[in-house]
């Protein structure tokens, strides 16, 4: 059977330094119908002498706009042992995987009919630092590591035939992954290194068909917040209904964000905020005492 020998050793494409970023592969963010491999920052996986074919950009469905991403299989290669076939993208500079967050809509026709995962590389180490996988069976699925050993975890079903909204979460402890704005895993790093390349891929099962759209990669900056004499606490965290907020001096304000900077509007009663209206994530909650303001990082269940 031929197989794929990709290549990790790629050259970064420097395309200067960017915040947030969002993929809908439309027109007016310059791609055309066809091989995703050039565009953009762009390419099909390398073979051994070439590209792979059908990675492409397609009005076939799309969730956002009229195009999407494609990736199915290339028959002039046999099915793979893992996902390695599909669509790589070169990050600007190497990523932090402990902050900000990934995340983009999934469509794929039928189950059994391969195996699906993004995929977060670091090129210059070699290293895998995150894998999400949607499973021949048709389940969510996070690669994890314990003692050297790679192993695989399945969570919920991810339906065949309809869209659907995956979304990775970077904490210092770790990812919270979400499907559908329900939080379904929380994992260490594969790698506790940052990443320089995303990848959509497949393992070139023939009856493979899956489409990407709508894609955020969203890097959160640190901003510079006062020191506190005495330590702000909030408990409990991860919170399902009351998150408490404990100060040594008097609570001034508390201001609740999302990773993408909505301000939202919860109850605040004697520093108890009440977070049962708001949907599974990650929230950052800003406290300003009489001595300065903190951030604090936050999940809700």
């Amino acid at each position: 059977m031929k197989k794929i020998f990709t290549t990790l050793l790629l050259s970064a494409l420097v395309l200067g330094q960017i915040n947030a970023q969002t993929f809908s592969f439309e027109a007016s963010e310059g791609f055309t119908l066809g091989d995703i491999n050039g565009q953009q920052g762009w390419i099909s996986t390398p073979a051994t002498d070439t590209n792979l074919e059908g990675q492409e950009i397609t009005d076939t469905r799309a969730s956002h706009g009229d195009r999407s991403l494609m990736i199915t299989a290339d028959t002039r290669f046999g099915v793979q042992e893992g996902p390695v076939a599909g669509a790589f993208y070169d990050m600007a500079e190497p990523t932090d995987a402990t902050d900000g967050f990934i995340q983009f809509d999934f469509y794929y026709d039928s189950v059994n009919s391969g195996n699906y995962a993004l995929d977060l590389v670091n090129l210059d180490e070699l290293l895998l630092v995150s894998r999400t996988l949607i499973t021949e069976s048709g389940n969510l699925a996070i690669v994890k590591e314990e003692n050297g050993q790679l192993f695989i975890v399945e969570t919920v079903k991810v339906t065949a035939g309809s869209w659907h909204t995956i979304r990775l979460e970077f904490m210092s402890t770790g990812i919270n992954t979400s499907l559908d704005g329900e939080l379904v895993d929380v994992a260490a790093l594969v790698s506790d290194v940052p990443y320089t390349q995303l990848r959509f891929v497949h393992d070139n099962n023939p009856n493979a068909v899956a489409y990407f759209d709508n894609v955020g990669i969203n890097e959160v900056l640190a901003t510079e917040e006062v020191v506190l004499t005495e330590k702000v606490q909030l408990y409990p965290n991860p919170v399902h209904d009351v998150l408490n907020i404990v100060s040594g001096s008097e609570v001034k304000s508390v201001e609740v964000y999302t990773f993408l900077g909505q301000k939202m509007n919860l109850k605040n009663a004697n520093s108890k905020l009440d977070f049962s209206s708001l949907p599974s994530g990650v929230y950052i909650v800003k406290v300003e005492t009489e001595n300065g303001v903190t951030s604090h990082k936050v999940v809700k269940k």
